[in-house]
């Protein structure tokens, strides 16, 4: 829906997947879908349980111990600035 409205607007878009791999059926779907319709997708994200622990104790993700999504986080950053910039 997001991706309808802003289309009609000019306005750039973009997917990301989220715990991509609790559900790689609908992972594998949605890529399919982005691909379809040229959308880029900019990132998959992992289920990672130490984002909620960053979380709770108020700690930006890639400051936080070991958590793994942390590059991730920064390689959708550096792509989300890539596709704005052009």
């Amino acid at each position: 829906m997001i991706i309808s409205i802003a289309s009609g607007t000019g306005i750039k878009t973009a997917c990301c997947i989220n715990k991509y791999d609790l559900n790689l059926k609908i992972s594998d779907q949605i890529t399919e879908w982005c691909r379809q319709k040229s959308i880029p997708l900019i990132g998959k994200i992992p289920f990672d349980e130490e984002v909620t622990k960053a979380m709770l104790h108020g700690v930006p993700v890639s400051e936080y111990g070991n958590c793994t999504s942390a590059e991730r986080f920064k390689e959708i950053w550096h792509e989300t600035q890539q596709l704005l910039n052009s």
